[in-house]
Parts: structure tokens; sequence; C-alpha cells
């Protein structure tokens, strides 16, 4: 426990005084302050001694003055010199490190590991984190129930899927979960935050071969066939691999493309017989020395604008996701034919993934479904009983003589008939039979028109005191 004490000697003021777990004596000269600020002091540097001695976290009351700015430099240091707190981080007093748009602007620019999809992903959060909460908002001032509404505003007034609403929310704890390691925040917000499933199965579109037969026939162009057979029937992605590919990727000999993915990096995939023809027209129709596929367009190009009105122009209406679920149709196609290890190196994505994302319950399979019996006719087929005549049991069943079979039961009209039971006629004329098991042991069952026995129980014997003998009686 830090004890406070006021010098009035040459040099006025208060001074704290502790001594460490080595019994160590510590001293902070907090200078020539009011004696609320000396009792403030003296609260937190106490509770920090405590939590020191104890191995625990310092109250949040604590930590948050510890990032104030009511903390003087000079104490601050001496603190971290004791290691009662951590180093002072140098966001700590800047807008960087208080306000949340210049938080998330600091964050997305100090990314560099991030590809440039990644960062456009954290752009998307955080203008909608700026367009709900504002860019001065402190990040201490966004409590967990700020959170929980904001994901409410993003489902309702936004009227985002449940999918984007669940990506945006991941990307807002990471951010935040990165304030928490530059110990700018105590505490996650949006830490208790569920997200949901990011999977949309109302979006799910099978692009079948007759539509993707009309498509490639009102495209105006090798490039735009080229564009989306590579989507539809390579099952690549739309721009960002489709745009990139050279004709030196094809690999004719091999039958292969080679497709260096910014997102997953290097994978090889057949050229399948569906892409082949319209690959070998715009080969040969390229100019010599052409580099890439696709001639007009470059990463950063959007085609889907001008491939919904090709779609409209060849008879049929644009479905949502548009690249998307032309390789989400490949990979549907592909699953049938292939097994998933396979599937998952030409297409570049894992099993869970593609069960996830990509997998499609097609019309087909329901058709199917309703049509084909699940169940061999073999084993729908069920013996007669009328017909069916039980041979002898040759498992060792014999009750107390010879036994033979019999034909069993019978069946009641405009019923199922079963198969009969095989039994073993015991030869007493007690009325009960000896029926076969599995294992070849009989057990007894009632015939028709005989009533049963009472199974006989041996007599019950009277319930006797043990007599002691005398020598026992003496000494007790």
């Amino acid at each position: 426990m830090a004890s406070l004490n006021y010098e009035n000697g040459d040099r006025q003021g208060y001074k704290l005084r502790w001594r460490d777990p080595r019994k160590r004596q510590r001293v902070i000269w907090l200078g020539d302050v009011s004696k609320k600020s000396a009792a403030t002091y003296l609260r937190h540097i106490s509770e920090l001694i405590d939590a020191q001695a104890a191995g625990r976290q310092p109250q949040p009351e604590t930590e948050k003055w510890l990032r104030s700015k009511q903390i003087n430099s000079r104490v601050r240091s001496k603190l971290t010199e004791y290691a009662l707190a951590e180093p002072e981080n140098e966001k700590l007093g800047t807008d960087a490190g208080t306000y949340l748009g210049p938080y998330c602007d600091s964050y997305i620019a100090g990314r560099t590991d991030c590809k440039q999809g990644t960062l456009d992903n954290f752009g998307h959060a955080r203008r909608l984190l700026i367009e709900y909460f504002g860019s001065r908002q402190t990040l201490t001032g966004i409590t967990p129930e700020d959170c929980e509404r904001w994901k409410r505003w993003l489902l309702t007034e936004k009227r985002h899927a449940q999918a984007t609403a669940s990506k945006h929310i991941k990307r807002a704890k990471t951010l935040f979960a990165a304030a928490v390691n530059d110990r700018l925040l105590s505490e996650n917000p949006f830490r208790k935050v569920r997200t949901g499933s990011e999977a949309n199965d109302q979006r799910h579109y099978e692009v079948t071969a007759g539509i993707a037969a009309d498509v490639i026939a009102e495209c105006p162009d090798d490039d735009w066939r080229i564009i989306f057979a590579l989507a539809r029937y390579g099952g690549m992605r739309c721009p960002s691999e489709v745009l990139t590919l050279k004709w030196s990727d094809v690999l004719w000999e091999q039958k292969k493309l080679r497709i260096d993915s910014p997102k997953t990096g290097l994978r090889f995939c057949p050229i399948f017989p569906e892409l082949a023809p319209i690959l070998e027209a715009a080969f040969d129709a390229a100019p010599d020395g052409a580099t890439f596929c696709v001639q007009r367009y470059r990463q950063g190009y959007n085609p889907a604008t001008t491939m919904k009105k090709i779609i409209e122009r060849a008879g049929h209406e644009p479905w949502p996701k548009l690249f998307i679920n032309c390789r989400s149709t490949r990979r549907t196609e592909l699953q049938r034919q292939y097994p998933d290890h396979v599937i998952n190196k030409w297409l570049g994505h894992s099993s869970a993934v593609a069960e996830q994302h990509y997998l499609q319950v097609t019309k087909d399979d329901w058709t199917e479904g309703a049509t084909r019996p699940t169940i061999s006719e073999a084993r729908q087929a069920i013996p007669q009983s009328d017909d069916h005549r039980c041979r002898p049991n040759d498992s060792g069943g014999n009750a107390g003589g010879n036994t033979h079979a019999v034909t069993g039961g019978h069946s009641r009209m405009g019923a199922q008939k079963k198969p009969v039971r095989t039994r073993l006629h015991a030869p007493t004329g007690s009325g009960i039979a000896a029926q076969a098991t599995p294992q070849g042991f009989p057990r007894l069952r009632k015939t028709r028109g005989e009533t049963k026995q009472p199974p006989r129980l041996p007599p019950k014997l009277p319930r006797t005191r043990p007599r002691c003998s005398p020598s026992a009686c003496e000494r007790i």
C-alpha cells in the first residue's frame, strides 16, 4: 500500500512511497498539485501496486485513467520504469488514438500485409461505422450496446442481408481488437456481438448449359466469350483471375491453365472440353504478340454491367451474384464426377468453403429425388406368410423331444402379410410351444387355442433369525 506525504522543505509538493515485492522502496514525486489530484494519484497507483502483487489486471477505472490525459508524463514514465504500466503508445493523445475516423484511417494505412481487395473491404466497414457513429466519435465512448444498435441498423435501415452484415461486423471486430492490442481500449465493444452465417442460399442460381450457350452466342466478340466461358466452364474468379490470364498461361500440350490468383496464389486447372473451342478460336483471332487472353480490359474493370446487358439480349433475366453463381454452378457440376481434393486443387478453395458458399441443390436434384426409388426392389419384396414354410430349427433348439416344422400364422384381411416365426412344438400337452430364437435356444410361447399356464415358483421359505451359541451369548 502506498503512502502519500506532503513535503514542506526546499521542494514543496506531494510524494508517494511504497515497497515493491522485493522490499525495495519506490518513490514518485508528484509535485505541487492539489490535494484532490494527489488523492487520485494515490488511489490509482495503489490499485496498480495491488494488481502487480496479485498478478491480475487493474480495475477498468484505473486502466482508463492510465490512457487519459490526466496523468503527468513524468509520472507515467516512472510507472513504466517500476513495471506498473506498459510503455505509453505514441497514438495516445492524438486523433488517431482518440477518434473513430482517424483511427480507422490509421489502421487501414498500416495494413501493408493485406491485398487491395481486403483493404477495400475494411474501407466499406469504416464507411458504415462513420456513417452511424460519426468521424469524431471517441473510441472509448462506443459501448457494447451501441454495437448491437449498429448491427440492427445494418439489417433494418441499410437493409443488408444477414451474410453481408456479418462480414461488416467481423471487420469491425478486427478494427477494435487492434485498438485493444494498442492499449487504446480496455475491451472490445464488438466482442459479444453475434455475427451469424455468411452463407446466403437465397441468392444461389443455377446457370444451366442452355443459358450459358445462349449468352455465349450473344457475346459481341472473343473478349466477352472468354470472360463468360472462363467464369462458367473454368470456374475462375472474375474479374481478378479472368482478366489477368495470359496466353502463356494456356498450356496447350498439357491441356492445363496456369492460374496465378491474387487471392490464393498459383494453381492449375484443366482446359475442360466446353472451354477448349472458345479458347482456340480466340487464340487464332488474337493479333501477333498478344499477351493477355482478354485484350481490352485489365484489373480494376468491372465487367458485370456489360454482361448483364448481354444476358438480357440473350432473352434471360440477369441473376444475382453474376459471376459467383457461374463459378458455383461449375463447382456443383464437377462435384458429381470428381473427388473433393481434386476439385479443390482446380478451383482454389476448400471443401468447407464449397459447402458453405458454392454447392447448390439444383432442379434436377429435386426431380430425381422425387422419381428415383431409394430402396432396391429386392428389399421392398416381403414374403407372404401363407406361402412361407419354415424349416426345422438346426440350431439346437430341442425342448425335450423331437421337433418338426409347422406353417405359421394367419393373415388379416386387407393387411400386409408378415413372415412368420419358426415354432418348435413341445411334446407335452401343456399348451406351451418352444419357439426358436436367433441364438438357437428355445423360448416358450403360448399355442393357439390353449390357456396359458401360470409359471410355477419355488415355495417361499420362512425367514428365521439365526440362533447364537451359548458361548456367544455369554460373550455378549
